[in-house]
């Protein structure tokens, strides 16, 4: 399925990019994301359209339409956070990838314009609405000012969870489900599980990652600052620098561990998984499908 939605991906991007630089570049970014990121998205586009039965729709070309917005949102959030040193856009003049992600941003919506939808308006108003819910959620982001895990659950429902809600609900749409608002509600919490143990893994490498360097206020971070007295809080309080901080990463991650900050974020993981599951498992739909979808909770 993967590969399928990669060679989609390539074809429409050489077909519509026809300069030899902008393929070339683009290309380079997408062969990377497939690697890193494994297609996620595209492959939930494809298992709705199938779960629910669709018919007669390229839906490959959807999945990698929705594949393409989620890298040009990927990048875009990269430049704003200074993050991923080792994505291939990095390497690239700022206003050369901007020029260019606004190019995949406006590939993304044609490629759907371009299908056989029924439901032309109800896709428009899923794709506008999601993206306009994540835009919010990245200004909630980026305004770093999270104080409480009520307020960073909002933040990545917007932002995560509304990006996978789209992804999910393309492909219903496509098929002609009825059951839009069940695959809105469970997808929105597989993007926060997915952000969360983002979050997590950002921590063990926040060497290589902004999210501490940028003092942002994570599940795990927020329950140390909730214990004052740790190597974290003495950093967030700016009473350790950030190169203090690095030079002590082990112990850095070793208390969060012993105080008990990662298991704390695994409860909400376990919350919104037990949450998801109830709702695909109120779905009409075979127990095949069921499986599926519980490998992405």
């Amino acid at each position: 399925m993967k590969a399928y939605i990669k060679e989609k991906m390539d074809r429409l991007i050489i077909d519509t990019f026809i300069n030899d630089d902008i393929q070339t570049i683009v290309l380079e970014f997408v062969h990377d994301q497939t690697i890193s990121r494994d297609l996620f998205f595209g492959e939930l586009t494809i298992l709705h359209y199938e779960m629910f039965n669709g018919k007669n729709i390229d839906i490959y070309s959807a999945a990698a339409a929705v594949e393409i917005l989620i890298l040009a949102a990927d990048i875009l959030d990269d430049l704003q956070d200074i993050d991923n040193h080792s994505a291939p856009w990095q390497k690239y003049e700022s206003s050369i990838v901007l020029n260019i992600t606004t190019g995949l941003l406006l590939l993304s919506k044609k490629i759907l314009d371009d299908l056989n939808c029924s439901n032309r308006n109800l896709l428009d108003n899923i794709y506008y609405s999601t993206i306009f819910q994540a835009i919010t959620g990245q200004h909630m982001d980026l305004h770093n000012s999270i104080n409480s895990e009520k307020q960073y659950l909002a933040l990545i429902e917007k932002k995560s969870g509304s990006l996978t809600a789209l992804a999910c609900l393309v492909g219903a749409v496509l098929a002609n489900s009825s059951a839009l608002e069940e695959v809105r509600s469970y997808s929105k919490k597989i993007g926060m599980i997915a952000q969360i143990n983002n979050d997590i893994k950002s921590i063990y490498n926040f060497d290589k990652k902004s999210d501490i360097f940028l003092k942002k206020k994570t599940l795990p971070i927020l329950y140390m600052l909730s214990l004052r007295d740790n190597i974290v809080s003495e950093y967030y309080t700016s009473k350790k620098t950030y190169q203090e901080l690095l030079m002590i990463k082990e112990e850095v991650i070793k208390q969060m561990c012993d105080r008990g900050a990662f298991h704390y974020a695994s409860v909400f993981i376990e919350l919104n998984k037990q949450e998801a599951l109830a709702i695909i498992r109120s779905l009409n739909i075979s127990n095949f499908y069921e499986k599926k979808l519980e490998l992405y909770t």
